[in-house]
């Protein structure tokens, strides 16, 4: 399991193990399970999918960081499978895997903003498991800038709470003629 930094409500920041969750496609079981057993020793937790469609049906419960699809499948491709993965899980980064032959048309679709990254195949272990601590990275940086906009939004309506007291003060005569003395 990979350490995670984790913030609690005025305790500071402390290190918990949060595994994170990597949904998988491709209709070739072989690549799959290669690709599970690399991620799961680099303590990610994979889910598996031979079909897009079974994939999108699981994207709900599963609630994955990372969406890892094969680009060649029957029915569906990875682009369009992607695609349908970005409308039900927006907050999910994907990476598509390809074969170098299919690389421009991936490319189009890194371009459009359905993907992430992509990877080639045969994929480097190395450069897989750097592409995957990108993709969380940027996840996690997502989610907290969510989160601090979030703050920032409640913080800016207490304020406007409080020069709306404020200038409510300075309008009652009693209180007006306190402040300006002062």
């Amino acid at each position: 399991k990979r350490p995670r930094l984790a913030r609690s409500a005025g305790a500071g920041v402390t290190w918990t193990s949060v595994p994170e969750r990597v949904l998988i496609v491709d209709d070739d079981e072989l690549i799959l399970r290669a690709l599970a057993r690399i991620l799961e020793a680099s303590g990610y937790v994979t889910r598996c999918y031979l079909t897009p469609e079974e994939a999108l049906g699981a994207i709900a419960d599963e609630n994955p960081v990372v969406i890892i699809s094969d680009y060649m499948m029957p029915g569906m491709d990875g682009v369009e499978f992607l695609k349908r993965a970005r409308e039900r899980s927006p907050g999910s980064v994907r990476i598509l895997c390809t074969a170098a032959e299919d690389f421009k048309i991936a490319l189009q679709a890194v371009n459009a903003g359905e993907v992430f990254r992509i990877i080639s195949k045969p994929w480097h272990q190395q450069e897989l498991l750097a592409t995957l601590a990108q993709a969380v990275e940027s996840s996690r940086l997502r989610r907290e800038n969510e989160r601090l906009t979030a703050e920032v939004q409640r913080q800016n309506g207490q304020l406007r709470e409080i020069n709306l007291r404020l200038e409510e003060m300075v309008r009652q005569p009693d209180t007006a003629g306190l402040i300006r003395e002062v």
